[in-house]
């Protein structure tokens, strides 16, 4: 349920929700700007779809497996093959030299060739492993929305609602500005999200001054 998307019937059930008459077009306005800026982008780039962001990373990480899995065999199976393959002179390129002085070795010790053998097998597995876990957490799923976004979300939700509404702003998750946040985080990024608890305590708790200062007052 994008901005563009929100039927009348939609921005008429979140005024209620606030306290607000529906007839308002001010509020209206302002409802549907507020909505407009919380929706969810990442260093500017909009939200990717998962059917076209994750299948070329699932590639990797099952690349990165069947790397893994290649070279277990190798080591299992095929000794030969296996000190072939690692005692090749790749291993010495810069890339690898670099880094072959022994840790922590007093006088400084430089590696033998068959500890910097052994010390690119183990970082190229490593690596490989690392890929995998990197590729995996990668992947997107709708219902995994970073909290720091669902909070801007909420943040922007609170914004509207303490202009507008008539109702004071509270960390009861049967409050109307809980109730209101949970439709708002909806419309702003088409997903439903029932637990918006920990985001409202959180917007509430950062402005809790300003809020009952301003509720001090005649309204």
């Amino acid at each position: 349920m994008r901005c563009a998307d929100l039927s009348d019937q939609d921005v008429r059930g979140l005024l209620s929700l606030a306290g607000i008459d529906p007839a308002n077009g001010m509020a209206v306005s302002r409802l549907r700007f507020h909505i407009d800026q919380a929706k969810p982008l990442i260093n500017g780039i909009a939200r990717p779809i998962p059917a076209e962001h994750n299948p070329p990373l699932d590639c990797v990480a099952k690349a990165a497996d069947e790397l893994l899995d290649a070279l277990k065999k190798l080591d299992n199976s095929h000794p030969h093959a296996n000190l072939s393959l690692w005692i090749n002179d790749v291993w010495s390129d810069p890339l690898f030299v670099a880094s072959a002085e022994i840790p922590g070795s007093f006088p400084l010790r430089v590696m033998s060739a068959g500890e910097m053998h052994d010390n690119a097998r183990v970082g190229i597995v490593t690596a490989l492993q690392r890929l995998k876990k990197s590729a995996n957490e990668a992947r997107y799923q709708r219902n995994n929305r970073p909290p720091e976004e669902t909070q801007r979300v909420v943040e922007r939700a609170f914004e509207f609602f303490v202009r507008n509404s008539p109702h004071k702003p509270t960390q009861s998750p049967t409050g109307a500005f809980a109730k209101f946040a949970t439709k708002f985080h909806e419309a702003a990024t088409g997903e439903y999200r029932g637990n918006l608890e920990r985001a409202v305590r959180t917007v509430i708790v950062r402005n809790k001054e300003n809020i009952e200062r301003y509720w001090s007052k005649d309204r």
